[in-house]
């Protein structure tokens, strides 16, 4: 797709099967995307490559489904880009632009042997991929409108989500959505797109699942994968990971990481261990929260709504706002566990269990 608009009507199920750019289209029948030895896929729906772009004002794109075995990688089950190189080696980055619809039920799965530690990603939406894989494989992601959820149903195992299945020590990410460069998860923002102006509502991003059978499952609904998040007025919610960052997981040393006017909240962690971080698992970087609310996080490890690593770059600040009411059944942390900074400037913490 080089410049695509979905102002309504539905995307379901597409099936594209690829030997090299899987993904890279759009279809409409059975929703997968497949491949095996060194293949690579994206975009179980809709696939953005070099400088295309993908604007969602209404509408429904769902049922996507990207699958990976032998060395290969699958990321976006609904809606994967990347950027590539042109000839005069200048950077073309593909853009996805939400501003309202609904996006849900996507899949990446994987049995895959390759030597990144990555095997899938992003089940609704990964923007950007594999840079080993694509020169500077990052996308850009602004997200100023629309629902983007799973159709999990609690206490039953997980349908819809990133799901490593193999025996290798390889890791899931990011069971609704994985981003790598530029990102904004403002809610009601106006821009303007190819000289349309388009204005979004309110963000929901919920029920998410990230499971790996031997590696770790992180970002139940979030993986932040190369760059600070910029997120404002959004609802993140229902996220589970089965080792790190029920809602949302942090992974890069960046400074700016911004949560503003949000509430993040009834995210969980399965594993046990070194493990945990019901809502927020901030593995590197400087988080800053503002009138945020992060509260009801649960895990069997540490951390119920907040897990702070062991890093000298790793810092969250609580400016306003509360954390309240998380439980760690491990009796580590009901709310937070920190080994790194915590900075208190207000707000409040509260109703922790564990």
């Amino acid at each position: 797709v080089n410049y695509m608009i979905l102002k309504g009507g539905a995307i379901k199920n597409g099936t594209v099967t690829s030997t090299s750019f899987a993904g890279a289209g759009v279809a409409t029948s059975s929703g997968i995307t497949s491949f095996t030895n060194d293949d690579k896929g994206w975009g179980g729906n809709i696939g953005v490559f070099g400088n295309g772009a993908f604007v969602m004002q209404d509408g429904e794109v769902s049922g996507g489904r990207v699958t990976a075995s032998g060395t290969g990688v699958a990321f976006g089950g609904n809606i994967g880009a990347v950027s590539n190189v042109n000839s005069s080696k200048a950077l073309n980055r593909s853009n996805i632009y939400i501003f309202g619809g609904l996006i849900k039920n996507g899949i990446v799965e994987s049995t895959s042997t390759a030597t990144q530690s990555f095997s899938c990603y992003g089940a609704n939406i990964a923007a950007g991929g594999p840079a080993s894989y694509y020169t500077d494989g990052q996308a850009n992601l602004y997200i100023h409108g629309g629902t983007i959820t799973q159709d999990n149903v609690p206490g039953k195992t997980p349908t819809y989500g990133a799901f490593y299945r193999g025996t290798e020590e390889k890791n899931a990410h990011g069971g609704n959505i994985v981003y790598t460069y530029t990102n904004e998860f403002i809610s009601g923002k106006s821009r303007t797109v190819n000289g349309v102006a388009y204005t979004g509502g309110p963000i929901e991003i919920s029920n998410g699942y990230a499971y790996s059978a031997k590696g770790q499952g992180v970002g139940g609904n979030i993986f932040q994968k190369e760059t600070s998040i910029n997120m404002d007025g959004v609802t993140v919610k229902g996220g589970t990971a089965s080792h790190r960052g029920g809602n949302i997981y942090f992974n890069t040393n960046v400074t700016g990481h911004k949560i503003t006017n949000s509430t993040i909240t009834n995210g969980s962690t399965e594993g046990t261990g070194d493990n945990g971080g019901g809502n927020l698992y901030v593995g590197n970087g400087k988080l800053t929260l503002t009138n945020t609310e992060i509260s009801n996080g649960t895990t069997k490890a540490k951390g119920g709504n907040i897990y702070i690593a062991q890093q000298t770059t790793v810092e969250v600040v609580l400016q306003s706002g509360a954390i309240l009411n998380g439980t760690s059944s491990a009796n580590t942390g009901g709310n937070m566990f920190v080994s790194g900074k915590f900075t208190m400037n207000g707000g409040e913490v509260s109703g922790g269990k564990g």
